[in-house]
């Protein structure tokens, strides 16, 4: 069965970011994910969204200069 659903740990591995950059990013509402009793999780369609979102305003911002 295929993983849904990584905790911050494993999301921030696969995007190459530390743990707690992550939470922040998830306290400020700039990263979404879901919280289960005290777990917090990330659906790895979100992973995927963010970081496709993030290349896009790269390619914007890079077209600006």
């Amino acid at each position: 069965m295929e993983k849904i659903c990584y905790s911050v740990k494993e999301a921030a591995q696969l995007i190459g970011v530390s743990s707690s950059v992550l939470y922040r990013e998830i306290r400020e509402k700039n990263f979404p994910a879901i919280t289960i009793g005290r777990r917090v999780l990330v659906p790895e369609k979100m992973i995927r969204e963010y970081v496709e979102k993030k290349i896009q305003e790269a390619k914007n911002d890079e077209q600006k200069k």
